[in-house]
């Protein structure tokens, strides 16, 4: 998708500039990893009352960043694939992982064009990042790959 700049637009009706600034999440990502953690020990353990970050599921994290979610449930014995469309928010989330020796799978990928085609998760997460989304397009393909 092209901008109204012809210039390549990384959010879903947003636009790569803000004004006279280029958004780039790659130039934020080792800042991301550093003083962004993510959410409180709270909102992980509600999510597990809800049955979502149980030992051995599957899960896939939409619009991974860093990989806070994504290493959080790793952390919790989950099955983890992180995506987004950053190449550096994922090598900083491969790494982040790495450090804290988790396994996690992580790829550069749109939450609109999974490579997926048939159930393989059992939970598909995202976590402030649904406003970047072609949100009919994001529902539709993570129906099609969680197993329900």
């Amino acid at each position: 998708m092209k901008d109204d700049e012809g210039q390549r637009s990384t959010m879903h009706g947003l636009g790569s500039r803000d004004g006279e600034n280029v958004i780039d999440w790659g130039r934020t990502s080792e800042d991301y990893g550093v003083y962004r953690p993510g959410p409180p020990p709270s909102f992980f353990a509600r999510r597990h009352e809800l049955g979502v970050g149980l030992e051995g599921q599957r899960i896939l994290d939409l619009g991974t960043g860093t990989g806070v979610l994504a290493r959080q449930f790793a952390r919790q014995g989950s099955v983890v694939h992180g995506i987004d469309i950053s190449a550096e928010q994922i090598a900083t989330a491969s790494r982040l992982a790495g450090d804290e020796g988790l396994s996690v799978d992580f790829s550069v990928h749109g939450a609109e064009s999974l490579p997926w085609t048939e159930p393989t998760f059992d939970v598909a997460t995202a976590n402030q990042c649904w406003v970047y989304f072609d949100k009919d397009r994001a529902i539709g393909d993570a129906s099609a790959i969680v197993a329900i």
